[in-house]
């Protein structure tokens, strides 16, 4: 199902992350100045997917697949992860059962690993009768691990990384990925069994799900008409919600103010359309002005800043310049 072996990626294109996760569609928005940089290496156990990774800056608005299921432990050993509007402290994990819906947002660098399982078998693979209630679909939950069990999924992952890195032939032996593949499941197991992390009080629950559904109503609408969008009052006046409102659902959420997410999310939209085969727009000016930037020369200023080029370059078809390297 996720193949076999190791394959390394690095990644400078929001559109290359989205499409290069296994975690079902997904919208990602690189959230500080300068060229996104994401490290991969996933290894494909058959029907188990490790994960590692190292990120700048981003926020990813998605769905997972009906047919898998997810955890994502982060690696930094800080809240460096917030997670469906809730910050993942230390020894936290997050569980996704098939179809659940995820806003993932870091507002630093940061590292974790993931575990990917078919949901239909999901529950055999971990010696279950059932599958875990976090794990069910559409749910989603935080759970907090013992210091034990963490520590050894958090080495079980660096390590598998660092050989992976270092010698990926030997995820081509049958042998390997076998023991690989019993010690993911087994770390699993033991990290699903964790209790949940602190309950919240009803009204804090229902009032995080109201932020998680208009902060993707607001990315639907931006993204279905960029150019109709001027700023957040406009916004705020089209969904019939209060400006306050809609400033407290992105902090919680993605950490970020509504305006600058507005900003940087059409600014992506304008570069997917600028590198698009099949463009629309034969000029910067006419892309600019149809995704609705009327001052040309702050937009290019902006979209320097956010892409580490100028809208020109990725006209031309340059590639773009690749952001720094990030330490494994």
């Amino acid at each position: 199902m996720f193949g076999r072996g190791a394959r390394a990626s690095f990644l400078s294109e929001p559109g290359a992350l989205a499409a290069d996760l296994p975690c079902g569609s997904a919208r990602a928005v690189p959230l500080r100045c300068g060229p996104m940089a994401v490290r991969i290496v996933g290894i494909g156990l058959g029907d188990v997917l490790l994960q590692t990774g190292r990120s700048t800056p981003v926020a990813l608005l998605g769905t997972l697949s009906r047919a898998t299921v997810l955890l994502v432990l982060p690696l930094d050993g800080r809240e460096a992860m917030v997670l469906n509007g809730r910050a993942l402290q230390p020894r936290c994990l997050a569980a996704f059962g098939a179809g659940a819906g995820y806003e993932a947002a870091s507002p630093g660098d940061c590292a974790w690993a993931t575990v990917l399982l078919p949901a239909a078998t999901a529950g055999a693979l971990l010696g279950r009768r059932r599958l875990p209630p976090a794990l069910r679909p559409g749910a989603h939950a935080l759970l907090r691990a013992s210091p034990a069990a963490w520590a050894r999924a958090e080495a079980l992952a660096r390590d598998a990384r660092e050989v992976a890195a270092q010698d990926p032939g030997v995820f081509e032996v049958e042998e390997a990925r076998r023991a690989l593949r019993s010690a993911v499941l087994e770390a699993a197991d033991e990290l699903l069994a964790s209790p949940a992390a602190d309950q919240e009080p009803i009204r804090t629950r229902q009032a995080r799900t109201a932020h998680r559904r208009l902060v993707r109503l607001v990315d639907d609408h931006v993204t279905a008409s960029p150019a109709r969008i001027a700023g957040v009052a406009e916004l705020s006046g089209a969904l019939g919600v209060s400006e306050r409102r809609m400033r407290e659902a992105f902090a919680g959420v993605l950490g970020v103010s509504p305006s600058r997410y507005l900003r940087l999310r059409r600014l992506v939209l304008v570069r997917a359309a600028l590198r698009s085969p099949g463009r629309s727009w034969p000029t910067v000016r006419e892309a600019a002005l149809a995704h609705g930037f009327w001052h040309l020369g702050r937009f290019s200023s902006s979209y320097r800043d956010a892409f580490g080029e100028p809208p020109s370059t990725t006209l031309g078809g340059a590639p773009s310049r690749a952001g720094a390297v990030l330490a494994k």
